[in-house]
């Protein structure tokens, strides 16, 4: 199972909890799930748009942190059926108790990834010599706009160096 349907059935189950323990969120409709991979937030309750977002990498780090943040998302919605807003004050952690979660503000022990994954290219020149070069200039070689690298040793690159492998470093 990956680790969106993991999500979506974590999600149903803390939905049909909070249904069963709050009348005037069982009156609304369910939210919407929808997913995210970068930023550092665990999770995202959108209450304009009836929407509940989970970042799909931080979910697969742990699931004990999934569920906690599956719930804190949903005691959100919860607690903005019954007051028109939310906050983490003491009735959203009364909320978020009340459906299993720990009643904090933010995940522990979570690695969150910044930005994005980045490529680097390797080159190899008639010597032997190798150099990754990073994903601008690499374009920028493959389009004609540089014809080459020079390394701080003195090491020449030239486009036709390059030997089609290729690193992806988070």
């Amino acid at each position: 199972m990956n680790i969106e349907a993991t999500i979506a059935d974590i999600f149903r189950e803390y939905d049909a909890k909070a249904r069963a323990l709050y009348p005037a969120y069982a009156g609304r409709p369910v939210p919407a799930l929808t997913f995210y991979t970068k930023g550092t937030t665990a999770g995202l309750a959108k209450h304009s748009a009836w929407e509940v977002s989970i970042n799909t990498y931080v979910a697969a780090q742990s699931l004990e942190v999934l569920h906690n943040t599956v719930s804190h998302e949903i005691a959100h919605m919860v607690d903005f059926a019954l007051r028109m807003r939310s906050g983490h004050d003491r009735v959203w952690k009364a909320i978020h108790r009340s459906l299993g979660g720990n009643a904090k503000r933010t995940a522990s022990n979570v690695t969150v990834q910044r930005g994005r994954a980045k490529n680097e290219y390797l080159y190899r020149n008639a010597a032997g010599a190798e150099f990754w070069v990073g994903p601008k200039y690499h374009a920028k070689m493959m389009k004609g706009i540089a014809s080459g690298v020079k390394t701080k040793s003195g090491q020449i690159f030239l486009a036709t160096d390059w030997t089609r492998q290729r690193r992806t470093i988070k």
